[in-house]
């Protein structure tokens, strides 16, 4: 399941390379990706279901805040988006190690 949303992220991105919707098409594959997420919860263990609702929870939200703003985007953008893929992905690393630890 997962290659397959990766695929249809790379297609999206290709096919609607130069298209004004892309960031809206985006947006809506990203929540169509997280509903299927949160109802076949596809990981084994509950850490790797709950990281990776949370990290399609965050790809939602960023490709929302950029299909509302047109290109160029503002600074203040820019950098809420940079800082809503950090907290993730650190928070994610973190019980990562913290249950390899346990």
């Amino acid at each position: 399941m997962s290659l397959l949303r990766r695929v249809g992220f790379v297609i999206i991105g290709t096919v609607a390379y130069h298209s004004d919707y892309r960031h809206t098409v985006y947006a809506i594959f990203a929540w169509i990706c997280l509903a299927m997420h949160l109802r076949f919860q596809p990981f084994r263990t509950q850490l790797e279901n709950w990281m990776e609702t949370a990290s399609l929870s965050a790809l939602a939200l960023i490709a929302i805040l950029l299909a509302a703003n047109n290109y160029p985007h503002p600074t203040a953008l820019v950098v809420l988006v940079a800082i809503s893929c950090i907290i993730p992905a650190v928070l994610g690393g973190c019980a990562i190690i913290m249950s390899k630890a346990m």
